[in-house]
């Protein structure tokens, strides 16, 4: 699902141009259809449903309007790039969390062979992903404007949801998640922190926003 984002549509000057952003779509999006594949792989043996993706998803209105302003303006591409890849480091940061603690859990049940052949690899992915997104993102904060980390901080603050929680359908289930990895405080606190080495200014501390979007989706 996450591979499906249109980043041609997203960050337009970024398509085709074989700068950073397309050598690492090269490794990244090979590297998620894998987890997708081992992760249903264990659910099948499980004897658990996976879930269909949707498939040809249209593009997001709102991509293709951040796309739109950014086709007119290198400065707003240079925001957006930076919303992108702020969001897409919390995002990882938020898998291998999640990864790790469930390599704790399969653990304590005995099942060290899913540890060592799925849960460890998984971990090493999402590891590389976050240093990509976390390098790109501190690159372009250090040459955007103030006006341009304060757009995105504001967006990202404002409209943040879990990776695969965007849609109000689908926070449910990433709130069962949550309640099935027990205590979600050290998650949260991770993606905080990061976010705020990201985008805040001056070391000010953010407004708790990951709490209130894991909360809406409890909520729900």
């Amino acid at each position: 699902m996450v591979t499906a984002l249109s980043i041609e549509t997203l960050l337009p000057r970024a398509a085709g141009d074989g700068g950073y952003i397309q050598r690492f779509l090269t490794v990244w999006q090979p590297d998620e259809q894998g987890h997708a594949l081992a992760l249903e792989r264990l659910l099948v043996t499980l004897d658990l449903e996976p879930v269909p993706l949707p498939q040809d998803e249209p593009v997001p209105v709102h991509n293709r309007l951040a796309g739109v302003l950014g086709s007119l303006s290198a400065r707003m591409h240079e925001t957006v790039e930076l919303i992108y890849h702020s969001v897409g480091a919390m995002n990882e940061r938020l898998a291998f969390s999640a990864y790790e603690r469930m390599a704790v859990v399969l653990a304590e049940l005995g099942e060290q062979g899913l540890v060592d052949t799925l849960m460890r690899p998984l971990r090493r992915d999402e590891s590389a992903h976050l240093g990509y997104y976390r390098t790109a993102a501190r690159d372009l904060r250090d040459r955007v404007d103030r006006w341009q980390l304060a757009i995105a901080r504001g967006i990202i603050t404002h409209t943040y949801a879990p990776v695969g929680a965007g849609a109000p359908a689908d926070k449910p289930a990433f709130a069962a998640t949550l309640r099935a990895l027990g205590d979600d405080r050290e998650l949260v606190d991770r993606v905080q922190l990061l976010a705020e080495g990201l985008l805040s200014v001056e070391e000010r501390r953010l407004r708790p926003f990951v709490r209130r979007s894991f909360d809406r989706c409890s909520a729900l």
